[in-house]
């Protein structure tokens, strides 16, 4: 937590909101056991997919999510595969 000062672990494990974040649906989904959750370790293939995205720009969600359609800095939003496909055309 010293190194992330923006997280919202502190909140969490202390089950209090702190004006940034509110704990309940995370503690919700746990059971109020967010140390035992963080506690596991981390499936493989879960660790795979966080890896391969970790190059995309964008956050990793289900395929249904809605997409922005266009980047911050006002260009289309496309992964690198489609940015690479469109390139060699």
């Amino acid at each position: 937590m010293q190194d992330w000062r923006g997280s919202s672990v502190r909140a969490d494990l202390g089950q209090r909101d702190d004006g940034l974040v509110s704990v309940a649906p995370l503690l919700d989904r746990c059971d109020g056991r967010l140390v035992d959750l963080i506690d596991q370790p981390a499936a493989n293939e879960a660790m795979s997919a966080l890896r391969g995205a970790e190059t995309i720009g964008r956050p990793l969600g289900s395929p249904r999510l809605p997409r922005p359609t266009r980047d911050p800095d006002g260009g289309r939003s496309e992964t690198g595969k489609a940015r690479a496909e469109a390139g060699s055309k």
